[in-house]
């Protein structure tokens, strides 16, 4: 009887023991959960910074080649310019000359 009341005992202070472990490890395992519900949180969350960050650097990729075009234009224009300003000065220069043999022209009707 005494062996049995010990034996009792012993399996109590082991269903007692285990029955610790368990909580401990349904808390270690709670906690578990929640860290990887908070870093499956922050894994969505950086997902999204990425694909944010893709797009803008689409824009600007966009936004670069439309300003790579816009120079291109320019530089089009600038020469377009350049060459009228050109064509523009000899104009200017056959109308002096013009003027000019009006002017001799002029003088020799006078003198008629």
């Amino acid at each position: 009887s005494a062996a049995w009341k010990q034996a009792v005992q012993l399996l109590q202070e082991h269903l007692q023991s285990a029955s610790i472990k368990i909580d401990q490890q349904e808390s270690a395992l709670a906690r578990s959960r929640e860290e990887i519900s908070n870093l499956t949180a922050k894994r969505s969350e950086l997902e999204m910074a990425a694909e944010d960050r893709e797009q803008k650097l689409s824009a600007a990729g966009q936004v670069i080649e439309k300003a790579e075009e816009l120079a291109l234009s320019l530089q089009n224009y600038e020469s377009r310019i350049s060459e009228l300003e050109k064509y523009v000065e000899s104009l200017e220069v056959r109308l002096h000359e013009s003027n000019d043999e009006c002017a001799q022209l002029s003088a020799k009707c006078a003198r008629l």
